[in-house]
Order: structure tokens, then C-alpha cells, then sequence
């Protein structure tokens, strides 16, 4: 089993590390580590049973829901795109293997009967003379590219399905994502509350909440200067400390004094460590941030919070906001720093010391050699104190800084947020757009917030143009790498860099043609995704979401052209170009052996895929289970790097996170070369399955134990591989009708003519399927439609209920995030299952009204005198009582008048509206973090669940209640199956809990800042308290503290938890 995977951190027990007695320091750091849990209650994984094999169970037994709820939609839908690949190859293996194999392989040898190996099994292996054969590569085509576009179309309507299932599931409804709109471009006229509240209040059920961006760069600039300068001080205090704890050792080395070590692996201090200037800005569990019974000051504490070590009296009567900090600190020897305990162990000359910029922008670093030479510890210091008071300040006034063109608009009803994407909101042209709905919180780029609409289309123009660069020209550098390698080739080509090279050593030599271009072209491969991820930032997208989209798409152009176009073409054109130069010479050439030529070659460059499929089915297989990266990471990056509690507290609670946008198209491109070939080289097929069997199998064993997701695009970049995936079936198109022209010309043979033109209508036919697909399916990509808002409503019903009944103590399973779902059902039956009842709905409803106007006509001919069916006698027609489908009938169902009084999810009420509308940035801010209580909230806001209490379902009057109650009955006994269980924090909260922290949720990244924490290790010397005491005599705008972290007998940073800064709630998907 992985030692990094989401088990085995997760599920430690907390209480391990301090339980554990004689242990060594690395099995008390993984079990420190272990017991902090780094992935939420509802996404954790149970442990695999020990054993070789059985780390494959939960890959085929863990149910779709399971992995919907533990892993989100893009991880299933990769997986599915896996799946749907397999489920094209598998068939047309069985089917085209078989046919044209053997028609191959006795085709007589090729064009000029020279085809040996297993180009023998391609399509270049049929003579002049069985150019007929080549009909049934045609039809085989034109089976393929139907194949392709049903299992398209079939896949595209389950994820249709599943999307919509998974997105208007109460567990997902409840997020403020899912009713909040990102509106850009909004002009100077509507930048104000009461316009956008005017503007988007006439959508059904009115709005929420309106959080209207400010242009926060300035504080954002302070903030990042003011941690990466308490990093600075955090290193540079843990290495002062560790070499007082040396040089004490060193002092006392001999002696039998020795202090001892505690059970914890921890050199024994006093207490269990102390802490200055906490402002009490973070919250370590959601209880601690919905439920502060006592008022917080607004600046740091007049006492230290002091624990176990006593407490740290203030010698000054100067108050904090009386203290300055550029005056009260100086950068040498200053006056708080007399008789510091670490002189007694260490010289002056052994601190930290750091180097200023020359011309003194903050952007330019310090020079070695160059500038003016500081003392780390108190530089860091008196600027972290001076940068703490400059923010918090500007924190406290955030409408002194300037409008964004931008704002967040929450609705109450999520069905209002899509249709308010998808109106026209303004009618000037590009005003108010583009609007986004499904946006996290957590994923928005707020630097690329106050773009204008006509900026973001001159940078998309300018960064298209360099990635189309880069596309062209990254063959250079590839192409250089490779040069490498034939060092000694070059040195007999090119006499004066032989003549240079000669005077190297041998063993250099050796080294730039063996080491050198591996390691150039592994670099070019790195950097390049992350050169177009910066691009695509740079180009102005708002959210973390669309920027891997688009580097999806980019970075697809870039692997399809530089893998498959490149090497295919150059393997037919360099056997070309040294014919074209041999016969030249010779005076031999002629024009009309080129056709031949390419014709020989280009199915021949299939063998170099063969290999290619083979390898990174292999290689990128083992590589992702064994997680090499990570235990590079971990076990030779992580000594180097970890000089400091917090970042060893990040590496070993941070687990890998897959960035889909450059993710997909490595898998979509060998997807079209197999498509490619599929016909020209047909064994191709099984190196596919293979390929994408084993793919599957290893991804989604990570999926489940390896990987995170913090952010979830929702599956969209699924429909664009898809897309993507038609690439292969143009290219093989076109491939074949080249092929076919261009053996039509070496055989003078008239009888291609035919599967040329049938290939020239199939390529029409395919972009025709692909344009009405996307033109059909498109809108239902992203957005959601009206008619699933009254089901979802009654999904939420259900829910609560079950809620309460958990809330009573009922014992329930684990909920379904798909309605319907279990682990003895899969989802894409309950969904198809559901589809088809929805169909024989809409034919049962279209038989009922035949029947009803057949009835209809019958009755007025009855009651025509002049009919022959015209009856006198009343009692021939007796009054015919309702069938149950009548009674059903959804026009049966409405009273004849409508009552305004009547409860929906579509009704607008302003009471409905979250209690901090209309309130400013810091009265948001601090709301909630400032006051003994919560401002009132109303009892009618239930978001989403609101419905509940207003009986959405009163409308249901014509309706025979017996019929009615058996429904509910039926459907309140399935449901107890499908939402039971609830361990995710944001459920388990009230509405007025959710609405505190949804209030901060949108503010800007600059707003929601705390102040870090200088987290430093105890020590049995005491220098790491008389640090944090002179830090405070310094000032107490510096928070410092040495809890849960100490020094093992070798002097090492450990800890038991995680660092006093760590806000937990930042953990809850908003």
C-alpha cells in the first residue's frame, strides 16, 4: 500500500504520538503526522487489508457513489473517459483485427514488394495489384467513426445525467458555490448594492447575498511581504535555537547531567510551551468560530497566552497601537536584546545574517557580497511588526480602497443562478459578462478580477500567438537535447567545435552524451506545463476552474503536434529527403516516386507508436503506483528543505494533488494516435486495451488512496476530451484518402475513386455529428435546467428529514450523493432507469391526451342531434369514474385557480436574504469575529432547505390523497437509505451557522488574512522562551509561540500537532 495515501493519513489515531513510548524519532513523527488529519471525515478511505493483492479489492468494489463522494466529479469522469475508450477499442478489436490482418499480411509484399516485420501486419503491405482490397479498410472506417460517435453520444448523455444527479443533490445545494454568480465587466453605473440587488432580484427566489470586489493589490503586496518575511524569522529563530541546543551539548559533553528525554521524543522543557501577541484571529474548529461566547479584542492580547511555562509579564505600560514599530526596534544590537540567554552558548557571529536590496525595491533580492549586511532576527522582526500594524489597518478600512468592475451575487434559489448566467443582463455589448456560476471560493484569481472585457481579449490574443510559438519552435530545444547525444559525430562534422571538444576529459564527454540530454529534455517536459499554466494566468481568467480548461486545450494543440505530427511526418519525409539527395546526385531523380515513397512510409511510423503505447503503459503505470515523485519528495527534497516545524507539517500532511488540466491530454492524444491507426495498423488496438486498462486500474487505485481534490471543476473537462478525441478520427480520415490518392497514383488504378469519396462524405458526416452534438448537448454542459428544481426541492425534503432523524439518534448508513444510488446499484443504472420511466411518462401522457380529445370528439358528436350517436336516454351513458392515471395527471394536480398565497421555491422574499446584505466589507469581516452573538437570523431562511417548512407539495389538491400518502410512504422508506450517515461539517450545520461562514467566504484573500504565527521549538535550555519573551518587549504586534513543537535528542524540530495558525475551518467546502 502507498505510504503517502489518503488512509494511511487519515486514519491514525490522533492520540499516537503521544501514547507511544521509546520510539524512535521517525516512527514519532509519522505517527505525529499521521494523527492529523489532512483530508475530511466523508473523503477519508479505509485502509487496504495487508497482503499483495489486496490493494485491488476496493479498485473493483468500491461503488460509484462511494467514489463520487470521496473523490468529486472530475476524478470519476477521468475515469469514465478510461472506460469509454475501452469500451471503443475493445469491439473494434474483435471486429477489425480479424478482417484486416490477414488481408495485410497477404497483400503481396507493398508497392514495390519490400515490406518485412510487422509492417507486414499494415495496410502498406498491399501490392498494385490487390489495391481492391483496400474497400474493406474503407468500410471498416466508416464502421469505426459510427462506433466512435454513438459510444460519444452514449457517453455524453450519462454524463448529462450524472452531472445534473450529483449537482442538485443536497449535499452540493447546501455550498454557497452552488447559487453563487461571478459578474464581470459591470459598468460604474451598476457598481453599487442597491443597483445589482434592483438588477438581479427579479429572478425566482430573489437574492441572498451581494459581495462587490475591491481592488485590494496594495494590501496584497504587504501580506506577502509580511510572510515571507515571518518565514524568514521562523527559520532563522529554529536555527538559533538548535545551535544553542549543539553548542550546550557540546559544553556538557562528559558530564552526566544530561537532561533526558520525554516519551515523546521531545527534550524536556518547561511546561508545554507558551505564546505572545495571538490576535485570536483563527478558529481550530467550526464550534470556536460559530460559537464565541466572549468579545475578542481587536489587537493582540495585554497578557501573553501563557500555558503550563507561566506567563510573560509586560514590562512596558506602553499599550500596543502606542508602541511604533519602526522607531522601537533597531537592526543592531537593540536595547530588548540585552542579556539574551543565547549568548551564553553561541557568539554574535554565528546568527542568521541577511543581505538588503541594493536599490531598496521589495521585489529586487539581496545580493551575496553586495548590499548592507542585517541580522536576520532583527530585521525580520521589526519588519514583521510594522507590516502587521500597516495591514490590520488597512484591513479596518476596506472602503478606502478602489471598485473592481466585479461582484459575487448569492441567490436563494440555484435554479436562479443558472438562468441569471444565461439572460442578458445589460444591453451594451460585452457589459456584465462573462457571468460564472459554480465557482468555489477558494478558486477564484482575485489579481485578474478588474480586467475590462477589451483587455482580456488582447492578452487571449497575445498569449494564443505565443503558445502557437511555442508549439512550432519547442522542437528547437527537443531537437538540441537531442543533438547532445551525438557529441561524436558532431566533433568529425564541425571541426572547430572538435577541435574545442578535444581538449575536454573524456569522462566529460561521456557525461553531456549519456546524462545531459535526458536531463535537458525531462526539463523542457516540466517546465512546459508550467509555462503554460503562467500563460494562461497572464491571459486574465478569473478562476482556478476555466484556467484548466484552457491549458487543457493549449496543452493538447501542443502534445498532439509535437507527438504524433512531428514523428509521423518526419519518418516518411527523412526517407524522402535522402532519396530526393541520392538520386540527385546520381541524376536519377524523378518527381512521380514521391506518392510512392509516402505511401511506403507513413503507415510504417505506426511501429514507433507500437513502442511508444508500450512504454508509457509500463512506465507511467509503475511510476504512478511506486509515487517516485513523491518519494523523492519526501525522502531526499524533504531533509534538505524542512529546516522548520511548518514545512515539515506540510510535507507530510499535504498529499499530491492532480492538475487536470495538463492531466488529460497526454491520455487524449495517445486516444487519437490509437483512433489513427486503428485502420492503417490494426494491431495498434491491442496495445490500446492494454494501455488503457492499466491505466485505469492504477488511477483509480490513486484516485481513491493517493490523490486530493480541493477543486472540482464538476466533470467539465470531460465533454472537451471527448471533443478532442474526434482529432484522431479527422486525421485518420484524411490520412486515408491521402493514402488512398496516393496509391491510386502509383498504380494507375481508377478503382480508389470510390472509397475516396465516401471518405471525403464521412469527414463531412463526422463534423456535422460533432456540431449538432455540441449544439444539442452544449447549454446542458454547465448550466442546469429548470426542470430538475422541483425534484431537487423534494430531494431536499427528504434530506432534512433524515437530518432530523440523525440529529435523534437514529442509527443511519452513509448517504447517497446521486438519488437512488447504493452499493448494490450502480448509478448509471438508477439514472438510465430513471430516463426510461421519464420517457413512458411522456408516452403514457401523450396516449392520455389522444384518449382525452378521442373522448372528447365522442362526446360532441353525442350531443349532436343530428348524429347517428345522439342519444336521448341519459342513463346509455353513465358517468365514468377516474382512472389512477387520470387522477395522476399533472393538469389533474392544479386547483382550476392558482392562490397567491401559494409557496414555491420560485417565490422572492427580502426575509429571505442573508444577514449580512448590505452590509460593508468590515462589518462582514468582523461580524461574526467581533461580537458576543450573531445577528438574528430569520427562521424562515432555510437555504437550501427552506422549502421544507413552507410544504412546497401543498399545491397537490385534485389528487387522490391514498395515492399521494403511498408515494411519500414509498419514497420516505428509500430515502432513509440515501441520505444517511451525514459526517460532513457543513450538513451538520444550521442554516445561520452556514450563512456566518458564507458571509466571509467571497471577501477578498487580503481581508480574510490572519496574522502568522513565528512557530518556534521548545527547548530544555529555555532560549526559545526568552526569545518569545524579547520578541514581545519588541513588540506585541508579533505573534510567536512554541506549542506542540520541541527538539528531539538530536537536536531535530518535531511536533504533535498542527501549528497554532492552522485554521481548520478553511478546511469546509464553501
Amino acid at each position: 500500500m502507498d505510504l503517502f495515501s489518503r488512509a494511511s493519513i487519515s486514519n491514525t489515531g490522533t492520540g499516537t504520538a503521544l501514547q507511544s513510548q521509546g520510539q524512535s524519532v521517525g516512527t514519532f513523527i509519522a505517527s505525529a503526522s499521521g494523527g492529523l488529519v489532512a483530508v475530511p471525515e466523508r473523503e477519508r478511505t479505509a485502509p487496504v487489508d495487508p497482503g499483495l493483492w489486496q490493494w485491488l479489492k476496493p479498485v473493483f468494489k468500491t461503488s460509484t457513489n462511494d467514489f463520487l463522494q470521496k473523490c468529486g466529479l472530475d476524478a470519476y469522469f477521468f475515469l469514465r473517459y478510461l472506460l469509454a475508450l475501452l469500451k471503443i477499442f475493445v469491439p473494434l478489436a474483435f471486429v477489425i483485427i480479424p478482417i484486416l490482418i490477414p488481408l495485410n499480411y497477404t497483400g503481396g509484399g507493398g508497392l514495390d514488394a519490400s515490406v518485412t516485420g510487422l509492417d507486414k501486419l499494415t495496410v502498406s503491405n498491399i501490392s498494385k495489384e490487390k489495391s481492391k482490397r483496400l474497400w474493406a479498410h474503407c468500410m471498416l472506417a466508416i464502421l469505426l467513426v459510427i462506433w466512435v460517435c454513438y459510444v460519444v453520444f452514449s457517453e455524453l448523455r450519462r454524463y448529462i445525467r450524472i452531472r445534473q444527479s450529483y449537482l442538485t443533490s443536497p449535499q452540493h445545494r447546501l455550498r454557497a458555490s452552488a447559487t453563487t454568480v461571478l459578474v464581470r465587466s459591470i459598468p460604474p453605473k451598476w457598481l453599487t448594492l442597491e443597483a445589482l440587488a434592483g438588477l438581479f432580484d427579479v429572478f425566482p427566489g430573489g437574492l441572498r447575498n451581494i459581495w462587490i470586489n475591491r481592488n485590494y493589490d496594495d494590501l496584497t503586496e504587504l501580506i506577502e511581504r509580511r510572510d515571507k518575511f515571518a518565514r524568514t524569522l521562523e527559520g532563522a529563530e529554529t536555527e538559533l535555537i538548535e545551535k544553542c541546543v549543539k553548542a550546550s551539548k557540546k559544553q556538557e559533553k562528559g558530564k552526566e547531567n544530561l537532561p533526558l528525554k520525554s516519551n515523546t521524543g521531545f527534550v524536556d522543557g518547561p511546561g508545554e510551551g507558551i505564546s505572545s501577541g495571538n490576535p485570536h484571529q483563527v478558529h481550530h474548529t467550526v464550534e470556536d468560530a460559530l460559537n464565541e461566547n466572549t468579545k475578542r479584542p481587536s489587537t493582540s492580547d495585554s497578557e501573553a497566552n501563557a500555558r503550563g511555562g507561566g506567563s510573560i509579564r509586560q514590562k512596558s505600560n506602553k499599550t500596543s497601537t502606542e508602541q511604533d514599530p519602526k522607531v522601537s526596534m533597531e537592526d543592531e544590537n537593540p536595547e530588548y536584546d540585552e542579556g539574551a540567554l543565547w549568548k551564553q552558548y553561541i557568539k554574535e557571529k554565528d546568527r542568521d545574517t541577511l543581505r538588503l536590496p541594493i536599490l531598496k525595491y521589495n521585489w529586487m533580492p539581496g545580493l551575496p557580497l553586495i548590499g548592507k549586511k542585517v541580522d536576520t532576527i532583527y530585521y525580520c522582526r521589526k519588519e514583521v511588526a510594522r507590516l502587521n500594524v500597516e495591514i490590520e489597518k488597512l484591513q479596518a478600512q476596506p472602503d478606502n480602497f478602489p471598485l473592481m468592475n466585479s461582484a459575487f451575487v448569492q441567490f436563494n434559489n440555484q435554479a436562479a443562478a443558472h438562468m441569471a448566467c444565461q439572460s442578458v443582463s445589460h444591453h451594451m455589448p460585452k457589459q456584465m459578462t462573462p457571468r460564472i456560476v459554480e465557482i468555489s471560493p477558494n478558486d477564484v484569481v482575485w489579481d485578474n478580477m478588474s480586467l475590462p472585457w477589451w483587455q482580456q481579449y488582447i492578452r487571449s490574443g497575445g498569449i494564443v500567438l505565443v503558445v502557437i510559438g511555442m508549439i512550432l519552435l519547442w522542437a528547437v530545444p527537443i531537437a538540441f537535447s537531442g543533438s547532445l547525444s551525438q557529441i561524436s559525430t558532431i566533433r568529425k562534422t564541425i571541426p572547430w567545435l572538435g577541435s574545442w571538444l578535444g581538449k575536454a576529459p573524456t569522462w566529460v564527454i561521456s557525461v553531456v552524451q549519456g546524462i545531459l540530454p535526458i536531463v535537458v529534455l525531462a526539463l523542457l517536459m516540466i517546465i512546459l506545463p508550467l509555462i503554460l499554466r503562467f500563460l494562461v494566468k497572464l491571459q486574465g481568467i478569473p478562476t482556478g476552474m476555466l484556467i484548466e480548461l484552457t491549458v487543457q486545450r493549449y496543452y493538447f494543440c501542443f502534445q498532439f503536434v509535437q507527438i504524433f505530427l512531428v514523428v509521423s511526418i518526419s519518418s516518411a519525409f527523412t526517407t524522402l529527403i535522402n532519396l530526393i539527395e541520392t538520386a540527385t546526385k546520381q541524376n536519377t531523380f524523378d518527381v512521380s516516386t514521391i506518392p510512392e515513397v509516402l505511401a511506403k512510409n507513413i503507415p510504417k511510423a505506426s511501429n514507433y507508436f507500437l513502442s511508444y503505447m508500450l512504454l508509457q503503459s509500463l512506465s507511467v503505470s509503475g511510476g504512478a503506483l511506486v509515487q517516485i515523485a513523491t518519494i523523492f519528495k519526501v525522502f531526499i527534497l524533504a531533509p534538505f528543505k524542512n529546516d522548520t516545524a511548518r514545512n515539515k507539517f506540510k510535507t507530510q500532511t499535504a498529499l499530491p494533488q492532480i492538475k487536470w488540466g495538463t492531466f488529460y491530454p497526454a491520455y487524449t492524444t495517445l486516444a487519437c494516435i490509437g483512433l489513427i491507426y486503428s485502420v492503417l495498423s490494426p494491431i495498434i488496438l491491442i496495445f490500446n486495451i492494454v494501455t488503457f486498462s492499466l491505466f485505469w486500474v492504477v488511477y483509480r487505485y490513486n484516485t481513491l488512496f493517493v490523490y486530493q481534490y480541493t477543486i472540482d471543476t464538476g466533470g467539465l473537462l470531460f465533454p472537451k476530451a471527448l471533443n478532442q478525441t474526434f482529432t484522431g478520427l479527422y486525421i485518420m480520415e484524411l490520412v486515408l484518402i491521402g493514402y488512398f490518392l496516393v496509391v491510386e497514383a502509383a498504380s494507375d488504378d481508377q478503382g480508389l475513386a470510390g472509397p475516396v469519396i465516401i471518405m471525403f462524405l464521412t469527414i463531412l458526416g463526422t463534423a456535422g455529428f460533432q456540431f449538432l452534438l455540441n449544439d444539442a448537448f452544449g447549454p446542458l454542459f454547465r448550466y442546469l435546467p429548470i426542470t430538475l428544481e422541483d425534484d431537487a426541492v423534494a430531494r431536499d425534503e427528504e434530506f432534512a428529514r433524515i437530518m432530523a432523524e440523525r440529529y435523534d439518534g437514529h442509527n443511519i448508513n452513509e448517504p447517497s450523493i446521486i438519488k437512488g444510488a447504493s452499493d448494490d446499484k450502480d448509478i448509471d443504472e438508477v439514472l438510465a432507469e430513471e430516463e426510461r420511466e421519464s420517457l413512458e411518462e411522456n408516452q403514457a401522457q401523450e396516449a392520455y391526451e389522444m384518449e382525452e380529445l378521442k373522448r372528447k370528439r365522442q362526446k360532441e358528436m353525442e350531443s349532436d342531434p343530428t348524429s347517428p350517436l345522439h342519444s336521448e336516454t341519459p342513463e346509455q351513458n353513465p358517468p365514468r369514474t377516474k382512472s389512477k392515471r387520470e387522477r395522476l395527471n399533472p393538469r389533474n394536480l392544479m386547483p382550476p385557480h392558482h392562490p397567491t398565497s401559494r409557496s414555491s421555491w420560485a417565490d422572492r422574499d427580502p426575509a429571505r436574504r442573508s444577514s449580512s446584505f448590505g452590509k460593508n466589507e468590515q462589518q462582514v469581516a468582523h461580524s461574526h469575529s467581533r461580537t458576543k452573538s450573531r445577528p438574528h437570523v430569520p427562521q424562515q431562511i432555510m437555504d437550501p432547505l427552506n422549502f421544507i417548512t413552507r410544504e412546497p407539495l401543498n399545491f397537490i389538491v385534485g389528487a387522490d390523497q391514498a395515492d399521494i400518502e403511498a408515494q411519500r410512504a414509498g419514497r420516505n422508506k428509500l430515502t432513509e437509505l440515501l441520505f444517511s450517515g451525514i459526517n460532513d461539517e457543513l450538513e451538520d450545520l444550521t442554516p445561520e451557522q452556514r450563512d456566518a461562514l458564507v458571509q466571509r467566504a467571497f471577501l477578498h484573500s487580503a481581508l480574510r488574512s490572519k496574522r502568522p504565527v513565528i512557530w518556534i521549538p521548545r527547548d530544555h535550555l529555555g532560549v526559545s522562551d526568552d526569545e518569545i519573551a524579547r520578541t514581545r518587549k519588541a513588540s506585541q504586534k508579533i505573534w510567536i509561540s512554541n506549542e506542540k513543537q520541541g527538539l528531539d535528542e538530536k537536536g531535530r524540530c518535531v511536533f504533535n500537532g498542527a501549528p497554532p495558525d492552522f485554521d481548520e475551518v478553511d478546511l469546509i467546502q464553501l
